[in-house]
């Protein structure tokens, strides 16, 4: 059956909502929904946006209101709620011109920021659904390989160095954007190859299989021995004749 209807919205979600033309574009009910205290009224408001937000190509804040939608089913705890807020990019893309903008890039970060983190979600779906996401917008213009790259490729944040998850939730999309759009983000081979280093000093054999893999790809990228052998020069030995057999 239907969802309840959302309770009103309290100020600050008010407030929130208006900020970022939330509350204007996609009115009251959508925004009540959206900040709803039940996940299940949260997850309705998601699939309200993603129904709507095709209507609003080409409204001045019709981005900066649609990011916000997916921003908080980013945050969500629920992971029905953080799925739901993904047909919201799903519609955005299949919208010709509603991610085309040079902000684009600048309206997302937060976003990108916050999908990343969740690549090292302890839930399957949740970190498929991210590296999804982001790839994703790899075929966007105004986004592209590179942003994205640049995301997966900066140093992990000491905290999550002993983790293994946080390894492979690089890794696994590090070596999907290299297969498939490799020439694009060549750029990017340096600090991808300094990261891949560091994986490979894990104490996980997952990981270090996961960064032998991606270490693969990047020297197909690179294709030029003499410079992958003098970047990986101080690896242990152990860890760098593989590489280089």
């Amino acid at each position: 059956g239907r969802p309840p209807p959302p309770e009103p919205l309290e100020a600050a979600s008010r407030k929130e909502a208006e900020a970022c033309g939330l509350l204007e574009l996609y009115g009251e009910e959508v925004a009540a929904r959206v900040f709803s205290r039940s996940w299940q009224v949260r997850q309705s408001g998601m699939a309200a946006a993603a129904a709507k937000a095709p209507s609003l190509v080409g409204e001045r804040r019709a981005l900066a209101a649609a990011a916000k939608v997916m921003l908080i089913g980013a945050s969500d705890k629920m992971v029905n709620v953080f799925l739901a807020s993904l047909d919201v990019l799903a519609a955005l893309i299949s919208s010709p011109g509603a991610l085309g903008s040079r902000d684009a890039e600048r309206e997302l970060r937060p976003l990108l920021l916050s999908w990343r983190d969740k690549l090292s979600d302890s839930n399957g779906r949740v970190r498929e659904a991210a590296e999804g996401a982001l790839l994703a917008l790899c075929s966007l213009p105004a986004i592209g390989p590179s942003a994205v790259g640049a995301l997966l490729v900066a140093p992990l944040p000491p905290a999550k160095r002993n983790s293994s998850q946080a390894w492979l939730g690089r890794l696994a999309p590090l070596q999907r954007l290299l297969r498939e759009h490799g020439p694009q983000v060549r750029e990017l081979s340096d600090p991808a190859l300094r990261l891949v280093k560091e994986a490979l000093g894990s104490a996980s054999g997952q990981v270090r299989a996961e960064a032998t893999e991606a270490a693969r790809e990047l020297f197909a990228l690179v294709g030029d021995m003499q410079v992958f052998a003098r970047q990986l020069a101080d690896l242990k030995p152990a860890l760098r004749d593989p590489l280089l057999a």
